[in-house]
């Protein structure tokens, strides 16, 4: 078992947004900081979806460790929290860059009203 999750990586987790049994991955936004780390995590949903033009692409170039098996981009505004248990450790995907998640950090940030000029 992996005693937590660090910012960047890349798991496959329950879906909240979902009633099917079907895991979907997870990047985490969170850090060491967070006040349950370890226990509990901010998160955002990947999609292999590429209709949309909110969505952040996720390049090759992006992962540090790891990938995925099709080509995915994250959904900024779709934020959730998961407990550790809640996350699959066989399903671990990778890790990707801390620039890459920052600029996810900014993009959900966003999409929650705060401007770069108000951050």
């Amino acid at each position: 078992m992996t005693d937590a999750y660090d910012r960047g990586d890349v798991v496959f987790g329950h879906d909240p947004f979902n009633d099917r049994a079907t895991p979907r991955p997870w990047l985490v936004l969170s850090d060491g900081s967070h006040p349950f780390y370890g226990e509990q995590y901010v998160a955002v949903t990947l999609t292999s979806k590429s209709y949309h033009d909110g969505f952040v692409p996720i390049d090759d170039a992006d992962w540090v460790q790891g990938g995925m098996p099709a080509e995915s981009a994250v959904v900024p505004w779709g934020l959730a929290s998961p407990d550790h248990d809640d996350l699959d450790d066989d399903r671990y995907q990778g890790l990707l860059s801390t620039g890459f998640v920052d600029e996810v950090a900014r993009t959900a940030t966003a999409a929650l009203g705060l401007g770069a000029d108000e951050q």
